[in-house]
Formats: structure tokens, sequence, C-alpha cells
């Protein structure tokens, strides 16, 4: 997936949520992939993969489709 499909998912996670919430974007070309930042949470995703991990609070993970 781009960095550009994975902004436009992110975004529409968000506005799934219901609530207004400020995401930063981030493509980590060195390590190969893509960030989103929001509050807590932190998305991250791949070019080669339509999955991404999911981190919040003290050490919670998890992996999502989108």
């Amino acid at each position: 997936m781009s960095f550009d499909m994975f902004k436009y998912k992110v975004k529409a996670l968000v506005l799934k949520a219901g609530v207004e919430i400020n995401v930063r974007f981030f493509n980590d070309t060195e390590m190969g992939r893509f960030v989103a930042k929001c509050d807590d949470v932190t998305l991250i995703g791949s070019p080669s993969c339509l999955k991404i991990a999911v981190k919040w609070g003290s050490g919670h993970y998890g992996i999502e489709r989108i």
C-alpha cells in the first residue's frame, strides 16, 4: 500500500470514531514503514502489507487489516 493510501485509510478510521483526533503522519523511508501518531496510539504500516500494527497505552499491541 502506498503512503497516500495509508493516510486515507487511517483518516477513514478516525472519522468512524466520531471524535476529533489530531493525527500526525510520517513516512520512515529508512525503516521502510509508515507511521501515524494520534494521542497515545501509534499505527505502523508497510508498503508491502495491508496490515498495520497498533500500539497503545502501556505496552498494548495488536495487528489489524485495514
